[in-house]
């Protein structure tokens, strides 16, 4: 993807690609992209620009927060870390196999010193048809929600604590007192197995949407284009 980022205005985040002669504008976390000449205000919409001509070419994703199915909120693992949020709400748009939803990734990437946020990038994938990806580093996706660096934090020490000594003992531990002393079998033995099995879960996925309203912090309340207007003025865009 060759596609740089510009400026931020009550538009979104404006990021032009030069080569493919395309215009993305994206709403952080709201329905305040540029819209499509229609009443229908999207997260993110693509727009074709060329000699003077442009025009809307579909609107990449829909703030939805209330349908999971069709803003999938993840961790990403690899890298530096952070949160992906994933739409499959997009419009259709035109392949050799017929149209197909478009589907947009919009991560946001731990950068400690991308203080609150530092330049979005992205667009649309080599690889897949009607795929787009959008990149925004910030400090608020980084363990603790800031900047800095230095030595380890207490959070770090205790995370260290808690992977190489609490946690061993309390497995080996648990087990070996509901095996031996309370006499259970199998998966039994293992300690607080409910928790494991199916709370846990639970608290990850709360963990996921706490992240995500914080991070929609970056774009002050919800995100609204009122927001986004107060932001410019006082930017001076």
């Amino acid at each position: 993807m060759e596609a740089v980022v510009s400026t931020q205005s009550t538009w979104g985040h404006k990021i032009s690609d030069d080569v493919h002669n395309y215009i993305y504008y994206v709403g952080v976390c709201g329905n305040n992209a540029k819209e499509c000449g229609y009443d229908n205000p999207a997260s993110i919409s693509q727009w074709y620009s060329n000699y003077g001509w442009t025009y809307c070419e579909g609107a990449l994703a829909f703030w939805e927060p209330d349908s999971p199915d069709v803003m999938i909120t993840s961790y990403i693992e690899e890298g530096a870390g952070g949160l992906r949020i994933e739409f499959d709400n997009g419009e259709a748009c035109w392949t050799p196999e017929g149209d197909k939803m478009r589907r947009t990734m919009l991560d946001f990437v731990c950068d400690p010193d991308a203080v609150p946020m530092g330049e979005v990038t992205g667009g649309e994938s080599t690889d897949e048809d009607c795929t787009y990806n959008f990149q925004i580093p910030t400090a608020k996706a980084c363990p603790g929600g800031g900047g800095g660096g230095g030595d380890l934090s207490l959070g770090s020490l205790l995370l260290i604590l808690g992977c190489f000594v609490i946690t061993p003992v309390y497995c080996l531990g648990g087990f070996l007192w509901n095996k031996y002393k309370l006499e259970k079998e199998g998966k039994e033995s293992i300690p607080h197995l409910s928790f494991w099995t199916k709370d846990l879960w639970s608290y990850v996925m709360t963990g996921v949407t706490v992240t995500k309203e914080f991070l929609c912090g970056l774009c002050g309340d919800k995100g609204s284009r009122e927001s986004r207007a107060s932001s410019a003025d006082e930017s001076g865009l």
